[in-house]
């Protein structure tokens, strides 16, 4: 396995943390992050929706669903294909 590859399979800490704090699933932050990730490189928009960019470059914000139908957004560094964190949907009213 290259660096690269590597990289890409990691999920980072803080959005580990953060998806357990801000997210109410039972689903493994691992795992949704890897599905993201996963969903991201292989073009599947109908797993996740583009939200916007971030100002830092390479930083991108996505809307996605976790299989027991928690919304929420994470930041992903698109250069490494990796999530840096996760915010909390407001509901729309």
């Amino acid at each position: 396995m290259t660096e690269h590859e590597a990289r890409r399979r990691f999920i980072c800490p803080h959005f580990q943390q953060r998806f357990r704090e801000r997210i109410d699933s039972k689903a493994d932050p691992v795992v949704v992050g890897q599905a993201l990730i996963w969903a991201i490189a292989n073009h599947r928009r109908d797993l996740y929706e583009f939200v916007g960019r971030d100002w830092r470059p390479g930083r991108r914000r996505f809307r996605a669903r976790t299989y027991d139908g928690a919304v929420f957004e994470a930041i992903v560094d698109t250069d490494d294909m990796s999530p840096i964190t996760v915010l909390t949907v407001q509901p729309e009213t």
